[in-house]
């Protein structure tokens, strides 16, 4: 883990830096759980990562609780924080939850001029992601995709929903994904949703099998 903070930081603190640290923190350690480096169930060890980080563990615990409120940790039962763990019953929630959101998120925006645009601008994101394999760009680019879709919709409740439920979906899609991921393709696969940003109907069918094949989940047909 590479070590971007020195002790001095919490030290001489007069403007807040610690609250920046906190986030920084943060993003480091969700950035570690949803490419992989800390697996589905593994302990987060509070005091080696703060040792290597040369941070507090008063700092490292807040950024903790706010990785805990995206649900990509929670308490054990000795009360140490470990990495989630998503059964099939989770990923099928998180699917069909997914699901409304988007299909929501579709409707309301595919009534606007713009979306097509906006979503056909992050396709080449996606391509070169998949052409270089490069994984953690790649679910950047396809995260992104998604929320461009949701913010179209022009609905804050449903973006703040939907940026709740981010991070999970991210790691339930990882969970799946690690077995059989199927890059080749994906960025015509987002293409065919753009191409059908005219016929809404089309655009929500084409966004169900996208969805179901993205996380695994061979039936979401509660939702049609």
């Amino acid at each position: 883990m590479s070590n971007n903070f020195t002790p001095s930081d919490e030290q001489n603190d007069p403007q807040g830096r610690t609250g920046d640290m906190v986030q920084i923190l943060a993003t480091s350690l969700r950035g570690k759980i949803l490419s992989g480096e800390l697996p589905a169930g593994q302990r987060v060890r509070e005091s080696s990562i703060a040792s290597d980080l040369n941070v507090s563990r008063a700092t490292l615990r807040e950024a903790l609780r706010l990785i805990e409120r995206g649900g990509l940790i929670e308490k054990s039962p000795n009360r140490s924080y470990i990495v989630v763990s998503f059964n099939e019953r989770d990923i099928f929630e998180l699917a069909t939850l997914r699901t409304a959101l988007e299909v929501m998120g579709a409707r309301l925006a595919l009534q606007r001029s713009y979306t097509s645009s906006a979503l056909a601008a992050a396709i080449p994101a996606i391509a070169s992601a998949a052409e270089n394999r490069d994984l953690k760009s790649l679910a950047a680019a396809d995260r992104r995709f998604h929320e461009i879709l949701i913010e179209c919709a022009d609905h804050r409740r449903l973006l703040e929903s939907y940026h709740a439920l981010q991070d999970q979906i991210e790691l339930a899609m990882l969970n799946v994904q690690k077995h059989e991921l199927n890059i080749a393709g994906i960025a015509d696969r987002h293409a065919r949703l753009v191409a059908l940003a005219t016929n809404p109907d089309k655009f929500v069918e084409e966004l169900y099998r996208h969805i179901r094949e993205g996380m695994g989940v061979s039936d979401i047909s509660v939702l049609i």
